[in-house]
């Protein structure tokens, strides 16, 4: 038999977008479903247009619990659907969000071919506008069953919640039961922290199979700067209370609020500096060294190629290449034309495979999963080496800020 899902979703305020988010449940491979729905406290058409979905949860086959509280918070939202829900898995998306056909069906299957695994994620794809395709998220770091609570508090994995799928029992026995919700403006400082800090095995879905909707977040939506600083000391501030709970010493209690607080300004600091690269170079080269990381670059000693010349990340890194080991001698771009040019002045042309060879290197610009994908495959043909766009900053990191490490 299906082993059952509570779908924990907090309802505020979200009537033009949740109808796509319910249609994204309903469509769900998995058939064993508890859909929890907790209005906290909305005064638009939300209520309504639950009720108008009741019908078809039901008529879907799932269990459906509705709750409408006094508003409190996302945090006291989500607590309360723990409280109520009994699935053996649990999980969180935003109620502004979708979910692909086999979130949750993909995410259980990895859990249970690992008996010895607590929670399951998946990879995080994001849409900028309503008909836009949903294009895969890169973050600094993989989350890897070796993933650490400081990677977490650095924010060096993506922080949410919604692309966490959790072992009941373990979501008890790592406290969420008891998360923070007083002054609570949002769940994922309390969630990822006690996921992690509980110490449990994860298991990894390398799909994207949560779908964020930028253009419906507030945080996205190009917010002031008093607004997102003031968000961000809230989020510290629950991650402090967090961490307090923890059945940790004083000391590493201390230095996990301290590595929190370095998280939290780079939270905000990267998107109020959206494309500011100085920015994303000092933080990698502060978290690298903070995580005792040394970045190993192959050795370098053929024709250096840089793809996606013309984007705007090579615009922006291309500069700081110039007189390094990476300073590219050939530019590509799939929309070059004649008289293209790159930083420089140097000529831009399309791919051309014939130049490739196996002692050359591809800098891959672009940040699209799908691209980098096929910029490997095309150098694997010719057993040439690749670089991301991560692999220059952490390149550039140990370049501008040597006292944190070398780079071999």
């Amino acid at each position: 038999m299906m082993a059952k899902v509570s779908i924990i979703i907090a309802c505020y305020n979200k009537a033009p977008y949740i109808g796509n988010t319910f249609h994204s449940i309903i469509n769900q491979l998995w058939d064993n479903i508890e859909v929890v729905l907790v209005d906290d406290g909305s005064t638009d058409e939300t209520e309504e247009i639950i009720h108008e979905w009741e019908a078809r949860f039901l008529d879907r086959g799932y269990e459906l619990v509705v709750m409408r509280q006094h508003n409190a918070g996302v945090a006291a939202a989500i607590k309360s659907g723990l409280a109520c829900s009994n699935g053996q898995y649990i999980c969180f998306p935003d109620a502004d969000d979708e979910l692909d056909e086999e979130y949750v069906s993909s995410l259980v299957q990895a859990l249970e071919a690992d008996e010895d695994a607590e929670f399951a994620v998946c990879g995080l794809a994001r849409r900028s506008t309503p008909n836009a395709m949903p294009a895969q998220m890169i973050f600094t770091d993989e989350i890897m069953p070796n993933t650490t609570i400081e990677q977490v508090l650095l924010q060096r994995v993506h922080s949410s919640v919604c692309v966490y799928l959790v072992k009941r029992e373990y979501a008890e026995r790592c406290g969420m039961m008891g998360m923070v919700t007083e002054d609570a403006t949002s769940q994922e400082p309390q969630i990822t922290t006690l996921i992690y800090a509980g110490g449990g095995k994860s298991v990894k879905v390398d799909k994207p199979l949560y779908i964020y909707n930028t253009y419906a977040s507030e945080l996205a939506g190009g917010r002031g700067k008093q607004f997102l600083s003031e968000h961000y000391r809230n989020r510290l501030r629950l991650y402090e209370k967090t961490i307090e709970q923890l059945s940790r010493s004083s000391e590493e209690k201390a230095w996990f609020k301290g590595l929190a607080a370095i998280g939290c300004r780079y939270m905000v600091s990267s998107i109020m500096s959206e494309g500011d690269v100085d920015n994303e170079i000092f933080f990698r080269s502060l978290t690298n060294g903070i995580l005792n990381r040394r970045q190993e670059f192959p050795q370098l000693t053929g024709c250096i190629i840089a793809y996606g010349s013309l984007g705007h990340m090579a615009k922006r890194l291309l500069p700081l290449l110039q007189g390094t080991l990476l300073q590219p001698q050939l530019y590509w771009d799939a929309a070059a034309d004649s008289g293209a040019v790159a930083y420089g002045g140097s000529a831009v042309t399309k791919p051309n495979e014939a130049q490739l060879g196996p002692e050359s290197t591809l800098i891959c610009f672009p940040k699209s999963q799908m691209i980098l994908a096929e910029v490997k495959n095309l150098a694997s043909s010719k057993r040439a080496k690749v670089l991301s766009w991560h692999d220059v900053i952490d390149y550039l990191a140990y370049q501008y800020y040597p006292t944190f490490g070398r780079v071999e």
